[in-house]
């Protein structure tokens, strides 16, 4: 039984060994990820952005496939919130593009900054 830090909550992965069942339901999800970022034009998403697109599966199991990713398929960039008042998930995945892995983080950084020009242009503290 290994353990899976998600959000603020621990969760637990337990596979059943020797059976293949978790792997190719692995392989699945993580297929499914990749082809939800390949078809963004940025290759990235908000991890929330990305779950949300991947109704089929739950969010624990995108959490751990993400988490699996990492470094390899994906990059996972964690922005901190730019107002004080906000609390979400500001998690971006991104696709690595084995060729250019600096493309993940310029992915990453084109969804922030669209997104931060919106929230900011809309949100007002008071």
């Amino acid at each position: 039984m290994h353990g899976l830090h998600f959000g603020h909550k621990q969760h637990s992965i337990d596979a059943q060994e020797g059976t293949g069942f978790y792997f190719d339901m692995a392989q699945d999800v993580r297929r499914k990820i990749l082809d939800v970022l390949s078809g963004q034009s940025a290759r990235a998403l908000f991890l929330t952005e990305l779950d949300a697109r991947l109704t089929e599966i739950g969010s624990e199991e995108v959490a751990r496939a993400v988490v699996e990713m990492e470094n390899d398929q994906v990059l996972v960039v964690d922005r901190p919130s730019p107002d004080p008042h906000l609390v979400a998930d500001l998690r971006i995945v991104a696709l690595i593009d084995p060729a250019d892995r600096d493309a993940a983080q310029r992915s990453a950084e084109s969804v922030w900054s669209r997104w931060v020009r919106d929230v900011l242009s809309h949100h007002r503290c008071g």
